[in-house]
C-alpha cells in the first residue's frame, strides 16, 4: 500500500474572478487548510476555473453599459450583473456541443485528469471544495457523469481522449467526499415538480457531502429541505434528505457583515469552515 494523499478539485463561484484571483484564493485556502496537519504534503489542490468563458460575453456588455451612461456602473452593479447572468447563462441549451455548459464541463474534465496522477501515485481521497454557483457547475457535472449516456453536457458525446486515465475516475466515481459552501442549487432548482440529487451510495458512488451555510447568507443554502419534493419515480436520483447528505449551519465573517452579500465570499477564510474541512482532511490521511 502506498502512501495516504489526499486529491483536492477546487471550484469557485460566480462573479467577474481573474484565473489570477482563483489562484490566489485557492493559495490561501490552502495555507489555512495545511496549518497543523503534519503530513501536508501528501495533499494537493487543483483548480477548476470557468469564469474566463462567461466573461467572454459578459465583457463586452459591461463595457457597452458603462459607455452608454444611462445607468450609475459602480461595483455593486457589476458584481449582480456578473453574479446573475452567469448563473442564467451556464444553465443555457445544455445539450449544445458549443454551449456554455458543455465548455465548463470540458473544463472540469480537464482538470480531473490533471487530477489522477497525483491521486495514482498513492492510496488516497478525492476531495471537491466548491462554492457558490461551483456546486452548481459541478453537481451538474456529477449528475451528467452517472450516466452511461447522458442528454446533456460533455458525456453525451463518446470520449476517445482518456488518454489511459480510468473512466471511472473521470466520472467521479473515486469521489469521497464534497465539502460545498454558499451552495444556490436551491435557486436553480426549487421550481421543478421533482428535486433529486445525484446518486451518492450506488451506482458505484460512495462520498458524503457536508454543505455549510450562513444563515444570513442570501445566495446561501441548505439541501435538506428539497428533500419535501423528492419522488422515488424508479428513475435516476435520490433525496436531498439522504443522510450522507449533511447541512452546517455557520456564522460567517464578522457581526457587522452577517446580514450582507459580504459573508457569501467569505467561507474559505472563516474558521467555522476551515476548521471541519481541516479536521476531516486529518483524518483522511490517516
Amino acid at each position: 500500500m502506498g502512501k495516504k494523499n489526499i486529491t483536492v478539485l477546487c471550484i469557485h463561484g460566480m462573479g467577474d474572478l481573474t484565473e489570477d484571483d482563483f489562484r490566489s484564493n485557492v493559495s490561501g485556502l490552502e495555507k489555512r487548510l495545511k496549518n497543523g496537519i503534519d503530513s501536508h504534503k501528501n495533499i494537493k489542490f487543483f483548480r477548476i476555473f470557468f469564469s474566463d468563458i462567461l466573461m467572454r460575453n459578459t465583457d463586452p456588455l459591461h463595457d457597452e453599459y458603462k459607455r452608454n451612461g444611462q445607468i450609475t456602473w459602480g461595483p455593486a452593479r457589476k458584481k449582480f450583473f456578473n453574479s446573475f447572468s452567469d448563473a442564467s447563462s451556464i444553465e443555457h441549451r445544455p445539450e449544445g456541443t458549443d454551449s456554455t455548459y458543455y465548455k465548463v464541463q470540458e473544463r472540469i474534465y480537464k482538470t480531473i485528469k490533471e487530477a489522477y496522477s497525483f491521486y495514482h501515485s498513492g492510496d488516497g481521497s478525492l476531495m471537491i471544495i466548491a462554492h457558490s454557483l461551483g456546486v452548481q457547475v459541478i453537481i451538474n457535472y456529477l449528475w451528467d457523469s452517472q450516466f452511461e449516456k447522458s442528454k446533456y453536457g460533455i458525456w453525451s458525446q463518446d470520449r476517445n481522449d482518456q488518454d489511459g486515465i480510468p473512466e471511472d475516475f473521470l466520472r467521479l466515481k473515486n469521489l469521497s467526499c464534497i465539502f460545498s459552501s454558499g451552495c444556490n442549487i436551491p435557486l436553480f432548482v426549487a421550481g421543478k415538480d421533482i428535486i433529486k440529487a445525484p446518486y451518492i451510495d450506488t451506482q458505484g458512488y460512495n462520498y458524503i457531502w457536508e454543505n455549510y451555510f450562513d444563515a444570513q447568507d442570501p445566495l446561501g443554502w441548505p439541501l435538506n429541505p428539497l428533500g419535501i419534493k423528492y419522488q422515488d419515480d424508479g428513475k435516476h436520483g435520490i433525496s436531498y434528505n439522504h443522510l450522507k447528505i449533511r447541512d452546517y449551519r455557520v456564522n460567517i465573517g464578522l457581526p457587522v457583515i452577517n446580514s450582507t452579500f459580504l459573508s457569501h465570499t467569505a467561507y474559505w477564510k472563516d474558521k467555522d469552515y476551515i476548521d471541519p474541512l481541516r479536521d476531516a482532511m486529518k483524518k483522511m490521511l490517516v
